[in-house]
């Protein structure tokens, strides 16, 4: 599972943690073949359009207009 791991991501996790301690592990194996289906769909999804998710997400924001001019810019959208 991946996260954030700045300085905000960190404290937000130890304080978490400092909450519910080993409470939630019980998500866990609930949790984890939801993730390596959804891993597994999106990197079938990228093999066979040869698009990344990231550029696919830009694209459709872009499209419904969600995305500012100025960040638009900023981007690589060909």
């Amino acid at each position: 599972m991946v996260g954030d791991n700045d300085a905000g991501g960190v404290s937000t996790y130890a304080q978490a943690g400092q909450n519910f301690g080993y409470t939630l592990l019980w998500t866990l194996p609930l949790l984890i073949p939801v993730l390596i289906v959804n891993q597994e769909m999106v990197v079938r999804l990228g093999a066979v359009t040869g698009i990344v998710t990231a550029d696919s997400s830009e694209s459709a924001l872009v499209v419904a207009g969600a995305m500012s001019r100025s960040a638009r810019s900023s981007c690589s959208i060909s």
